[in-house]
């Protein structure tokens, strides 16, 4: 029998509180005191989950992840604060969630809408200085 990966991931965060970790959502940043943060969930359609959609902190922060089979991410490396966050997938449109991170444990799942065949996102025209 093979285990979860949620079920790994929860027997990994007992370990951690058992070591004395009083924030186990936490790491300490390279600076010594930024602390960041990790944020999981799930990319879906409906019910159908959608592997291989991307996740991301929007902002140049360069923190981003792929789901999996099952849909499923796990971000590390969020900064503490006011972030937003954008799932996309091929076929799908775009979804935003603005968050405040901080010492909790977060879990914000995504539901994205497929768009119709043939149809494409535009850039907005490019911005004439005259």
């Amino acid at each position: 029998m093979k285990a979860s990966p949620r079920i790994v991931l929860g027997f990994l965060g007992i370990a951690l509180i058992q070591l004395g970790c009083s924030d186990s959502n936490s790491v300490t940043g390279p600076e010594g005191g930024k602390r960041t943060y990790s944020i999981s969930g799930t990319v879906a359609s409906g019910d159908s989950p959608i592997g291989g959609a991307t996740v991301e902190v929007v902002g140049g922060q360069g923190v981003s992840a792929s789901t999996n089979f099952w849909g499923e991410y796990n971000l590390v490396g969020v900064p503490a604060g006011t972030v937003r966050l954008a799932a996309r997938a091929s076929g799908y449109g775009e979804a935003t969630r603005q968050v405040t991170v901080g010492p909790s444990v977060y879990e914000v799942d995504f539901d994205l809408v497929r768009q119709a065949a043939g149809t494409t996102r535009s850039s907005p025209p490019p911005l004439r200085l005259d």
